[in-house]
């Protein structure tokens, strides 16, 4: 038996945010990264964006897991 409908109990966060405030975020947290370096993650691992106005918007998680890479290549 196949499934039909899928039913989402609770609605997914959203977590985009622009390059800035996301270097904003990351130096709050003592790992400081300029807006280049978060552009430069976009491009190199390809993640999605949005765009709002002028501004290109990522998502903080996707981030996250970029700087985990990036944290991870300058260490091994």
């Amino acid at each position: 038996m196949a499934i039909t409908n899928i039913v989402v109990p609770y609605t997914v966060a959203r977590d985009l945010v622009s390059y800035e405030e996301a270097s904003r975020f990351f130096a709050e947290t003592g790992h400081s990264v300029s807006v280049t370096t978060v552009r430069r993650w976009v491009e190199e691992e390809d993640l999605p964006v949005e765009r709002d106005g002028k501004k290109d918007l990522v998502s903080f998680s996707d981030l996250l897991m970029a700087h985990a890479d990036w944290v991870a290549g300058r260490s091994g």
